[in-house]
């Protein structure tokens, strides 16, 4: 197996692949981390989060990273803006849960948590954020 460091990178590089893979998105409108403001909608951004590790043996580790992918929209009808935002983040997660060893970097991924009001960028913008956490665990 790889070592960590290229491993969290192949997982990111996946994430970011299967994104734009789908049709809602391309190339121009899916990011590696957060850009702003966004020129394009809709727009997904696969950002780094948190990595856990757990003890599995005296010289072992098994490493839990966590990604979330913020989607944005733009849309003058809260309802209707919101509404796309989320329907996008379930479509990713159905997208990514279709593959959850991701070709076959992982043991297993999850798709954990649909949240709105992404790291409070949805106040006072005319644009709506929903993200997703991607956990995912290495193989063992």
């Amino acid at each position: 197996m790889s070592n960590l460091e290229d491993w969290w990178e192949s997982i990111w590089d996946a994430l970011v692949a299967k994104v734009i893979a789908m049709t809602d998105f391309d190339s121009d409108t899916v990011f590696y981390g957060e850009k702003f403001p966004p020129m394009k909608f809709p727009s997904a951004f696969v950002c780094p989060s948190i990595t856990e590790s757990q003890p599995a043996t005296m010289h072992e580790s098994f490493w839990n990273p966590t990604f979330e992918i913020g989607v944005v929209t733009e849309d003058a009808d809260t309802k209707a803006g919101k509404k796309l935002a989320f329907k996008l983040c379930f479509k990713i997660a159905r997208t990514l849960l279709l593959d959850r060893h991701l070709g076959d970097l992982l043991q297993n991924m999850e798709c954990s948590v649909i949240t709105p009001n992404w790291r409070g960028l949805d106040t006072g913008l005319e644009q709506h954020w929903v993200a997703i956490t991607v956990v995912c665990q290495r193989k063992k």
